[in-house]
């Protein structure tokens, strides 16, 4: 597959086969290479030797005991080589330009063989870069010829432009599977990172709200208790100027008492009445009423008695009066 200029069986080569065969089901592979010298198929650490006459014929001998993947890559007198030259402006179109020459100057269709670009390089005003071909049906030819010898071919390149065939899909029945297995794997382990990323700030944000709860419930709470004390505070106000009125406001009876002890024999009182701090008292004397009030004006706890009323004679020559005095207020013992 190829993204404008970008081979990308190339990135794919730079990946480590184990994290492509663990992540991507891609099956391991050991490097094959063919030796003039050599007579049968061994194995020699991670690679695999056969002889080169195997790219072109059968070979005796028994096959491997158990198959093997392997890779090739093809010696470059068995891949048709080609050079292909376009303007350098049209370099990210080279790979589109390569496959047009291919299916001019050939008689080869694109679905009849393999082919890959070698590195690009630059000349003047060209862009150029070598071609690998192969035919598909050679391919088939060497792939049946080496499954005869337990060899499987996985991969197949070019001696210099990477990635001719890749027939993994072809090896691996559940590389779907196992892509599809590790994409739910990775999408799990992204929720559990999330998860474990955004719980303390969930936990955080619900401590928030049952903070913010509590601290309603509080503001109302002390709105509620400041009302009381505001009642309270208005009710003890209201009690203390009840007492002080009671305490201050002058008696009936101390009133009577003073009067009683200090007014003459002479003096009848028929009617009392006290209003606020004023005391209004009717009735008749036998002496002066002018001298009756000079006697109320030296009274302690009295003050500016004063004629409310007319002063009128009676028949029994005793005179009929009305007489308002201040009470002044009385002084409370501690």
């Amino acid at each position: 597959m190829r993204f404008g200029f970008l081979d990308m069986s190339v990135l794919s080569d730079l990946v480590p086969g184990w994290v492509k065969a663990v992540y991507l089901g891609t099956p391991l592979a050991r490097i094959l290479r063919f030796d003039p010298k050599a007579e049968e198929i061994t194995l020699s650490g991670r690679a695999v030797l056969a002889p080169l006459s195997l790219l072109d014929s059968d070979m005796d001998g028994p096959p491997l005991a158990k198959p093997i993947n392997v890779d090739i890559t093809l010696p470059p007198d068995h891949v048709l080589r080609r050079q292909i030259s376009a303007p350098l402006s049209a370099r990210a179109t080279l790979p589109a330009v390569a496959r047009l020459d291919l299916q001019r100057k050939t008689p080869f269709q694109e679905q009849d063989v393999f082919w890959a670009l070698g590195p690009a390089r630059v000349e003047g005003d060209q862009v150029q870069a070598e071609q690998w071909v192969v035919r598909r049906a050679d391919i088939e030819v060497l792939r049946t010829r080496m499954r005869a010898k337990g060899l499987r071919l996985r991969r197949l390149s070019a001696p210099e432009a990477g990635t001719l065939a890749d027939f993994s899909a072809e090896l691996s029945q559940t590389s779907k599977l196992w892509q599809v297995v590790n994409a739910l794997l990775l999408v799990a382990c992204l929720g559990l990172a999330a998860i474990w990323w955004l719980y303390p700030g969930w936990v955080a944000s619900q401590q928030v709200q049952v903070l913010t709860r509590d601290q309603s419930a509080l503001q109302t709470q002390a709105i509620a208790l400041r009302q009381k004390v505001e009642t309270l505070r208005q009710y003890q106000a209201d009690r203390a100027a009840l007492s002080a009125h009671m305490l201050d406001r002058p008696l009936l009876s101390t009133a009577m008492t003073d009067l009683t002890k200090a007014l003459p024999d002479t003096v009848w009182i028929d009617m009392l009445s006290l209003q606020s701090a004023h005391l209004v008292m009717s009735g008749e004397t036998r002496i002066s009423t002018a001298d009756l009030v000079e006697t109320l004006s030296a009274l302690p706890g009295f003050a500016n008695p004063r004629l409310t009323g007319p002063v009128s004679r009676m028949a029994s020559g005793a005179e009929r009066f009305e007489i308002t005095l201040d009470i002044a207020p009385r002084e409370v013992s501690q």
